[in-house]
């Protein structure tokens, strides 16, 4: 069986929970919680706006999608693919990473 679950993540540059960044989020959680719609690609996947904790994402979808191979798609500048590419081949966890980049 094969799943598609998809996370849109905005990289911006205050870390989560940064009172700049705190009134988009709560924008989206409002909107989300509501419609189930998110307010960036009005459509179910939904937006994340931080800088992600990486290795915190990475345990959340092990935990959940064990054994499981997930492609990882990325857009951003070197030093960000640098480190999702690491984290890619973070070897701790019960997942397989595939890591894609898209060059600007």
């Amino acid at each position: 069986m094969s799943w598609m679950i998809l996370h849109n993540m905005i990289q911006i540059v205050y870390e989560e929970g940064d009172a700049r960044s705190v009134l988009i989020q709560m924008v989206q959680s409002l909107q989300y919680a509501r419609n189930r719609v998110d307010v960036i690609s009005e459509s179910q996947i939904k937006t994340y706006f931080a800088k992600p904790e990486w290795y915190k994402v990475g345990e959340k979808l092990a935990a959940t999608h064990k054994s499981q191979k997930i492609g990882v798609f990325c857009c951003g500048n070197q030093s960000e693919i640098k480190l999702l590419r690491r984290f890619c081949k973070y070897v701790g966890l019960n997942i397989t990473f595939h890591f894609h980049k898209e060059n600007l």
